[in-house]
């Protein structure tokens, strides 16, 4: 069976692990790479095919459309994790670098809307917009550099234990990173 049944089990078997999870699973790190070569093998064969009604043709075109599927259904489910975990604050699991940086700013709208409700249920004013804080507070778990903005600006170093307010554009890696996590504003 080769790398075709390699890909497609490794895939498989992550989804069926992440299907039975409440958080997210940790990934094969061989995922990606069996995933994209497989896929590359499939295109280069589909493209430089000569009979395109073979059966081996419509094979290969159904594989890779299984296999868009399947990822297309496991970033769902992580997908779904992850934006109840956002609404909770609970830990999601074994995110994707990507995945943490939208856990992040999910957690980052929920709580910029939380902040609205609770002004509204305060004034009874229904009317105000919803505008985001410019700068996130944050704690620091461990020690971390000097962080610069978009203007320039040097933040930092930073010591573990220390809080401060942030841009917002310098949160998310630094969040993502596990050196410092979101609280709420000073």
């Amino acid at each position: 069976m080769g790398e075709a049944g390699t890909a497609y089990e490794a895939l498989l078997r992550a989804l069926e692990e992440q299907r039975k999870s409440k958080t997210l699973v940790t990934l094969p790190q061989s995922l990606t790479s069996l995933l994209r070569s497989r896929a590359s093998q499939l295109r280069q064969s589909i493209r430089t095919a000569a009979d395109r009604r073979s059966l081996a043709y419509r094979l290969k075109e159904a594989e890779l459309g299984a296999l868009q599927r399947m990822v297309s259904e496991l970033l769902g489910e992580r997908l779904r994790i992850l934006i109840r975990a956002a609404q909770t604050g609970a830990d999601p699991g074994e995110a994707l670098p990507f995945e943490q940086s939208l856990y992040s700013e999910l957690r980052s709208l929920l709580e910029d809307y939380a902040e609205l409700v609770e002004e509204c249920s305060r004034t009874l004013d229904l009317s105000r917009d919803f505008a985001r804080r410019e700068t996130v507070t944050v704690a620091f778990l461990e020690d971390a550099p000097a962080l610069v903005d978009a203007s320039g600006r040097k933040r930092g170093p930073f010591r573990r234990g220390s809080v401060a307010s942030l841009p917002r554009e310098l949160v998310g890696p630094v969040v993502s990173s596990g050196k410092a996590r979101r609280i709420g504003p000073l």
